[in-house]
């Protein structure tokens, strides 16, 4: 592998949650996983173990998902909790968490805080927060961003993808708001080297990426 492509090799998070995926998928995920090194996977819930037995002493660790892939973090505060400590029980080195959008979004933010940082509390790994950018208007992500910072989350993570793509601009705003007391993870409409690299210079560490976009990615990087 080149040296380009081992280095955003271990800047990916690589997944496959989609619904429609199946257990062939997951197998598809670790075989890729050990060839390209990625830096963590991402599955279907119900694979994680599997996923966690069959990467046991390679360089890629497995993720566990605080809330639905599809939903915009409206599961209670309780269910969370739960999933947080059953995935880091597992072993699940890191989690990525669904901030809640629609209470976000009516201006509950000391309840969105404070869930935050219930999950914090039960999460001695890193911690990413989604807040689904593409969902919110400019000031709505500043604010989420700030609650990241507040509840002591790793990272904010833009998306999952299921409500419309991650852009530059909304990475900006993150920036901006957050400066370096907080990482950022660019998902969900992630698009290309081009974008790949514009968003590393604005202060990315983290890209989510599905795993055939990370295959194809890496391949052409490889050539």
């Amino acid at each position: 592998m080149t040296q380009k492509a081992y280095e955003l090799a271990r800047m990916l998070d690589s997944v496959r949650i989609n619904p429609r995926d199946t257990f062939e998928d997951m197998k598809q995920l670790v075989a890729d996983a050990k060839k390209y090194d990625y830096w963590l996977v991402y599955g279907l819930s119900c694979y994680n173990e599997y996923l966690i037995q069959e990467l046991k002493g390679t360089k890629t660790l497995v993720g566990g998902a605080v809330g639905c892939a599809s939903s915009a973090g409206e599961e209670s505060t309780e269910e969370k909790v739960f999933a947080a400590k059953h995935w880091v029980e597992i072993g699940c080195h890191e989690l990525d968490m669904f901030m809640n959008v629609p209470m976000l979004r009516s201006g509950m933010h000391d309840k969105v805080l404070e869930e935050v940082q219930k999950i914090r509390e039960v999460a001695p790994g890193i911690l990413k927060v989604i807040i689904q950018s593409p969902m919110l208007n400019p000031e709505e992500i500043k604010i989420a961003s700030e609650i990241c910072v507040q509840a002591k989350a790793d990272f904010v993570k833009t998306a999952s993808g299921f409500y419309g793509p991650t852009t530059v601009e909304q990475v900006k705003i993150i920036k901006e708001t957050v400066g370096d007391r907080a990482q950022i993870k660019a998902a969900g409409g992630v698009n290309g080297i081009e974008m790949i690299e514009e968003l590393k210079a604005l202060g990315v560490t983290r890209f989510g990426l599905s795993n055939p976009k990370s295959v194809a990615i890496l391949d052409e990087l490889n050539k």
